[in-house]
């Protein structure tokens, strides 16, 4: 019964120390602001064009030191991304706050590039 446990905790270590090649791959999670002047900062992996609630937004993927982030859903934001970001483009992105327009909120951003 010993040496079974032993043999068994051995695979064990052992697929562990294989497993150390691979790269865990998560679901990006979405940014979400939530005051004014938090910010995201890193690298564009993709862009992609959405449908939500029938309306189109451009959303991106950005890798930065936290790991992986999809934008939110917001009509200001997804503007900036669709006309003046690319893949490859380090950008960061500051949230301005949140104003209302008519009975609507709208989220506003700052996006800059390099």
């Amino acid at each position: 019964m010993e040496i079974e446990k032993i043999e068994r905790g051995g695979e064990r270590e052992r697929e562990e120390k294989r497993m150390e090649e691979w790269e865990r791959i998560d679901t990006p999670q979405v940014w979400k602001p939530f005051e004014e002047g938090d910010s995201l900062t890193g690298k564009v992996k993709t862009i992609e064009r959405r449908v939500y609630n029938e309306r189109e937004y451009y959303v991106a993927l950005i890798e930065s030191e936290d790991g992986f982030w999809e934008t939110p859903y917001h009509a200001d934001l997804s503007r900036k991304i669709a006309l003046r970001i690319k893949e490859g483009d380090m950008i960061k992105i500051v949230f301005k706050g949140m104003v209302r327009v008519g009975g609507a909120r709208r989220y506003e951003y700052e996006v800059w590039r390099r």
